[in-house]
């Protein structure tokens, strides 16, 4: 299961490399609210599977909300600075993958300070973008 997770992770950082060299896409609002949407489904259930130990469904979770902001980032912002859609969206994939390498070590701590950073950067994104 370790290997799937760390293999999944990989694939992840490999799209997102080849996804920044790509060419930036107009704003599609329905894309993005489904976007939006899957992140949620993937942020509620964080908390408890954190707390409960589920490391799997935790780092599952994680990983799907690494994918959304990819997803994200290869549109332009409908208003606001374009460098700071790219930081914020960047960030939070970053944060994402930081807390699914914190599920695969087990180390409930640096899963919990991740999904603080996403927390703060969604709430971010809504304020700047919305």
């Amino acid at each position: 299961m370790k290997r799937m997770l760390v293999l999944t992770v990989a694939i992840l950082i490999v799209g997102s490399v080849m996804s920044l060299t790509a060419e930036t896409m107009a704003y599609d609002s329905e894309k993005a609210v489904a976007i939006m949407r899957q992140n949620l489904g993937a942020m509620r259930p964080l908390g408890g599977t954190l707390e409960s130990g589920n490391y799997v469904a935790s780092g599952a979770s994680f990983l799907t909300l690494a994918q959304g902001s990819m997803g994200l980032l290869a549109m332009t912002p409908p208003k606001g600075s374009e460098a700071e859609w790219v930081r914020v969206n960047t960030s939070l994939v970053k944060a994402a993958l930081a807390g699914a390498e914190a599920c695969l070590d087990k180390d409930k701590q640096a899963a919990e300070e991740a999904l603080g950073q996403i927390r703060a950067l969604n709430k971010e994104g809504h304020s700047n973008f919305r």
